[in-house]
């Protein structure tokens, strides 16, 4: 037993709960009485396919990039691909080969996403703030056959592991006793965060250009903005962080200087890009 795991079983504050033994582990479970904080602010978080971006009440930005998650996804898809083709004769040993390779691939997806949750929890831990998320319980639908897209981005969109990431953040804040809040995440790309009008979004564009105000934004703070409004209103809202994070530029690209830095959450790390 490791010193990390001998932790848990000194702290006075954890109760243990339940034990599980398995020919290869012993799981131990713990829980202990978390008092929710009052929250000085709140983050809120727009997640994508390739990367999780967030602003809080202080116009700060902050983004981490979920990329690799989508590469092990693919990478995995060609090799169960290669496989059932290889070994379509005997389904016996085509699906052992199969589960194995889903062990793998989960194994590592889930190593990514615990180290971005946990930063995530840290960052909203140590400004006291409350974390707010997107509510996508129904984003399946949209990804279903017959809806004009093509079969590999079907299967790429349904592989995105959005729900796990939201429930790793989840469990992990309301541990620290963090609050967290889902928002309907419904126009939080195509609405601008400046003006509020409803505008249209190019699929292959990264910002949206509003056609009532002209602002241009990328469309992830954009949606993160609005996630923020929606979750807290005027509680924490500042009035300024539109016009400080929502900046305009009239060749498509974001204006220097007006923005606050982003704090890039890297996988195991934090610092200041």
């Amino acid at each position: 037993m490791r010193d990390y795991h001998k932790q848990f079983l000194n702290d006075a504050t954890l109760k243990i709960g339940s034990v599980t033994i398995t020919p290869d582990t012993v799981t131990i479970a713990f829980s202990k009485g978390a008092g929710v904080i009052e929250p000085a602010g709140m983050v809120a978080f727009d997640t994508n396919e390739k990367s999780l971006v967030g602003i809080d009440t202080n116009g700060n930005n902050l983004h981490t990039d979920l990329s690799k998650v989508a590469t092990i996804q693919h990478t995995y898809s060609l090799k169960r691909a290669r496989i059932q083709k290889r070994h379509k004769h005997c389904r016996t040993k085509c699906n052992k080969l199969l589960a194995k390779l889903r062990a793998r691939q989960t194994k590592r997806v889930e190593s990514i996403l615990h180290k971005v949750s946990k930063e995530v929890v840290l960052y909203a831990k140590t400004h006291r703030y409350a974390i707010a998320i997107e509510k996508l319980t129904h984003i399946r639908n949209s990804m279903r056959k017959g809806n004009g897209k093509g079969r590999n981005i079907r299967r790429r969109l349904n592989s995105w592991n959005f729900r796990k990431l939201q429930q790793f953040i989840e469990y992990k804040a309301r541990w620290e006793g963090i609050p967290v809040v889902y928002v309907d995440a419904r126009n939080t790309s195509k609405t601008c965060a400046r003006c509020g009008c409803l505008n249209r979004l190019y699929p292959s564009g990264r910002f949206l250009k509003c056609e009532q105000c002209h602002a241009m934004i990328d469309r992830h703070i954009n949606a993160s903005i609005n996630i923020l409004k929606r979750a807290c209103g005027d509680k924490f809202y500042p009035e300024r962080l539109s016009d400080e994070a929502v900046n305009q530029s009239k060749d498509g690209e974001l204006m220097g200087g007006q923005v606050a830095p982003y704090l890039l959450l890297k996988v195991g790390n934090m610092e200041h890009a």
